[in-house]
Parts: structure tokens; sequence; C-alpha cells
């Protein structure tokens, strides 16, 4: 088995100085420690070209407190974006190449893949086609309809609170003038939380199925809001994300690597 001192010991100097805790897995029981530097160094270079296309809501931001609160402490950022022709405000909590590579190794250890170069690109794609790397703290996401359960690429504005879609009294998924809101939901109490948590898309199911034994409910059960932001909160200060461990443990499960 992998032993924790000897991936202290292959990152010390490289991009990654920190000690990745734990990393000594199942799956870590025929992987050396030179292979995991290697596929460390290889996974925050995927995330890097991936991030030069652009993480489309992060324009004109700056550093501003999350509205609901909650968020004190961590480096929240509101941006004004515009997409599809349509604007809208939204906070975010971006993790850096660094924290997503890192995420992505953890991951993929802990659940035990032998393929790991292979969890790793599942895991990448998986998250890039989910957020983008992006996770919207609270406000509205343009997205178009059909990613949204309709038909057509017509923009519709998605609300987002604690990195999954939800909704309160007064938050609307109509454009309307061009712009997505009211901004005002960004204060109101969250009364529904649907199924997908950023940053990978990670389902209540998936949760349960990795283990967690928090309460989330079904869709539209808020419980699931305060789960998420609390699972993202510790990876935010970790090596590892357990959201996206419960997407690794999920794409193996489904054969989409061994």
């Amino acid at each position: 088995m992998l032993r924790r001192a000897t991936v202290a010991a292959v990152l010390v100097g490289s991009v990654y100085a920190s000690d990745l805790t734990g990393l000594a897995s199942a799956s870590a029981a025929s992987v050396d420690a030179p292979r995991v530097g290697e596929l460390l160094t290889e996974v925050q270079r995927a995330w890097t070209l991936r991030l030069r296309s652009g993480r489309y809501m992060e324009q004109s931001c700056s550093p501003s407190a999350a509205p609901h609160g909650g968020w004190e402490g961590y480096p929240v950022q509101v941006c004004d974006y515009s997409s599809k022709g349509v604007a809208a405000k939204v906070y975010m909590l971006n993790p850096s190449v660094e924290q997503l590579a890192r995420w992505t190794v953890s991951a993929c250890l802990d659940a035990a893949a032998i393929n790991l170069p292979g969890c790793t690109r599942y895991l990448i794609q998986e998250t890039w086609n989910a957020s983008n790397g992006q996770f919207p703290v609270a406000g509205y996401v343009v997205e178009p309809r059909s990613s949204a359960g309709g038909s057509g690429n017509d923009p519709i504005c998605l609300y987002f609170r604690d990195g999954v879609t939800a909704g309160t009294r007064s938050s609307s998924n109509e454009v309307r003038g061009g712009r997505c809101g009211p901004d005002t939901a960004n204060a109101e109490a969250p009364d529904r939380a649907r199924v997908f948590a950023r940053i990978s898309s990670t389902t209540r199911a998936m949760y349960r199925a990795a283990g967690g034994v928090q309460p989330v409910g079904v869709d539209g059960d808020v419980r699931w809001l305060r789960v998420v932001a609390d699972a993202y909160k510790e990876a935010w200060k970790s090596d590892r994300n357990f959201l996206m461990f419960a997407k690794a443990k999920y794409g193996k499960s489904a054969g989409a690597f061994r």
C-alpha cells in the first residue's frame, strides 16, 4: 500500500507541495509514488488546457461576500457576465487548476480505479460538461433550454444556490429585457433544490452510494443545498472533494472505466 509520507515526498518541490492526506487507499496498492506524481502533473496539464477555453461566467468579477451568508472566509467573487446574448449576475467560488487536479486524482484513487488515467479523463470530461469547473454560490446561470430538460438552444436562466439549481419565491427562469433576474432572489430563502450538484453534477443517489450519511431527501428537498455547500467548503481546504469522489465511484460502477 502506498504510504501517506511517500506521497508527500513525491509532491514536495513539485507544483503540489501539500500532503495528499490519506491517499493510501485500496486502489493505491498497485500505484507507486512516481506514478502518482506523473499523474498529478498530467491532470494539471489537462485542466490547464480546458480552462484556456474559458469559464464563461468569469467576466467582470470582483471579490464579494455571498449575499445569503454562510460563506464567510471564502474568496467568493461576484461576476456580471453575458452569455447567449443574456446578461446575468452570479456569485462564484471557482477552484484553481491545482485544486481541480488534486481533487480529480484523489477521487480516482479513493474510488479504487484500476485504470487511473481512464478515471481521470472521465472525471475531467464529466466535470467540464457539468460546470466548466465553476461553482455558483448564488445567482443565475445562462444555459440553452436543451441542457435544462427542454428543447432548442434558446437561453434559459437557471437560478443556483450553493452549487445546485434551486428556486426562491421570486427567482425566475425567464429572460426579461435581455437579463436574468430578479437578483433579489439571492437574499431569499430557497424553497426548492433540484438534482445535480456542481462541480461534477453529482446526484443525491451518488452521494448516498459513496457513503454520504446526511439527509438529502428527494428532488426538491432543500436539505441537499446545505450538504453540497458543506462538502464544497470542506474540499476547498483539502485535497479531496467528496462529491467528485462520489462521481468517480459512480462512473466506475457504470463501467465508464475499470
